[in-house]
């Protein structure tokens, strides 16, 4: 799963940066929008289920608040090959 946020300024995103890895979030890219210019794409391996999703955007939320970060979404895909349990 990918979780997006983002911080208002450069040195804000680079102290967040320095401080992962955070509950098994990875870093995957740099990203930017109109509205922010200083996003990073991270990436954790979770199912996508209510209770779960709550739970790692609330660990995110936390950990950006020190830099004043903002929380954007979150997406993903499904692999190729992969099989859904019933």
């Amino acid at each position: 799963v990918e979780h997006y946020v983002y911080f208002d300024t450069p040195t804000q995103k680079e102290r967040f940066v320095e401080r992962l890895p955070l509950e098994g979030f990875a870093y995957q890219d740099e990203i930017s929008t109109e509205d922010f210019e200083n996003g990073v794409a991270l990436v954790k391996e979770h199912n996508v289920g209510v209770d779960t999703i709550a739970h790692e955007t609330a660990l995110l939320r936390e950990a950006i608040a020190p830099q004043n970060g903002h929380y954007a979404l979150w997406s993903t895909t499904m692999a190729k090959g992969s099989e859904v349990e019933q």
